[in-house]
């Protein structure tokens, strides 16, 4: 019901936690789910492109694993 409003409220708290540039991981993680908030809010090219480009970043990385559990989150919640 208030899934947004709530979405809103850590959209706007978690960059002060994630300042750090060494937090790559979760940085990389908010991204994402900034995308995914994007994308539910009615900005789906955006959300989609950023959900994409989280996912990307993974796969530079070797990180198998997590971009095939991102792309599926992201089919699950597209």
């Amino acid at each position: 019901r208030d899934a947004l409003k709530v979405a809103r409220f850590y959209k706007e708290e978690i960059p002060k936690l994630i300042a750090d540039e060494t937090l790559l991981y979760e940085r990389n993680i908010y991204y994402f789910l900034t995308g995914l908030y994007d994308y539910k809010s009615g900005d789906v090219s955006n959300g989609r492109l950023k959900m994409e480009q989280s996912i990307k970043i993974y796969e530079w990385l070797g990180c198998d694993n997590l971009a095939k559990n991102y792309k599926k989150d992201m089919e699950k919640y597209t």
